[in-house]
């Protein structure tokens, strides 16, 4: 077995490429370990497939430490009020 997918070493590249090291709370290792598992035993993926997956999932961790480390440079953000989202669904018609 390989190890593309070992959660820790994931979230050393994402540290590593971003320079910052806190992902917050802990509860995303559990599902992050289920998704690593999945894709590296369960998941029929070809080598770029596997290239692809890793630095996707790499890219989602880099996210998470970009998002906790603005929150903690800009703590007043979390006060602001957004509203409502706004939905919008239709469909497609195709001649």
């Amino acid at each position: 077995m390989s190890n593309d997918f070992d959660p820790e070493a994931l979230m050393a590249a994402a540290c590593e490429r971003t320079g910052l090291s806190d992902f917050g709370d802990d509860d995303f290792r559990e599902p992050l370990a289920v998704l690593c598992r999945s894709l590296e035993e369960e998941a029929p993926l070809s080598a770029d497939g596997r290239i692809g997956q890793r630095e996707r999932v790499i890219t989602s961790l880099a996210n998470r430490l970009k998002l906790f480390g603005w929150v903690a440079r800009h703590p007043e953000i979390l006060e602001e009020d957004i509203g409502d989202p706004v939905v919008i669904a239709g469909h497609i018609v195709l001649a």
